[in-house]
């Protein structure tokens, strides 16, 4: 077994990576930090199918976040990017997400989840003006809300969860 299959977990964290095109190797990471990076897709990320942990937090993500399949994922950072659109969140395929950080970005409505095992989901500092799709969102675990600085108003709606 090569080395890059063995690798579980790889911290490449506070560099100057932009692209990652080899990462793509590394099919038994299951821990991936590239935080504080310079990273402006994450194309090559989409292959490691097990992932547990991944975090982009302060990255240059930017626009519309792809759709991101990875079934054993429990812990997503894609925060302090300039994302704008992170709706494809609503078909992908993260059933085991327990956190969630979308924080610091440039979105304006969150995405509308099915994430049945979702805990702490941290939304705070992007243009949000509405809960309609938190409402909407099939999360009944969430037990932490951190929705501060939008531009929410109105009146607060009704956050009791459907049955999954």
């Amino acid at each position: 077994m090569e080395r890059k299959q063995i690798v579980r977990s790889l911290n490449l964290s506070e560099n100057h990576l932009v692209i990652v095109k080899e990462l793509k190797e590394f099919t038994g990471v299951q821990d991936l930090n590239l935080r504080d990076n310079m990273i402006e897709s994450i194309r090559e990320v989409m292959y490691l199918s097990n992932l547990q942990y991944l975090d982009l937090h302060h990255n240059r993500l930017a626009g519309k976040l792809p759709k991101m399949d990875f079934p054993s994922l429990k812990t997503l950072d894609i925060s302090q990017n300039e994302l704008t659109d992170a709706s494809s969140l609503s078909d992908s395929a993260l059933h085991l997400l327990a956190v969630l950080f979308i924080s610091h970005n440039k979105l304006t409505e969150l995405p509308v989840l099915v994430c049945p095992h979702l805990e702490i989901y941290f939304f705070s500092h992007n243009l949000i003006d509405n809960l309609e799709n938190f409402v909407l969102s099939r999360t009944k675990q969430v037990r932490k809300i951190y929705g501060f600085n939008n531009l929410i108003w109105g009146e607060l709606p009704d956050l009791s969860f459907p049955s999954l």
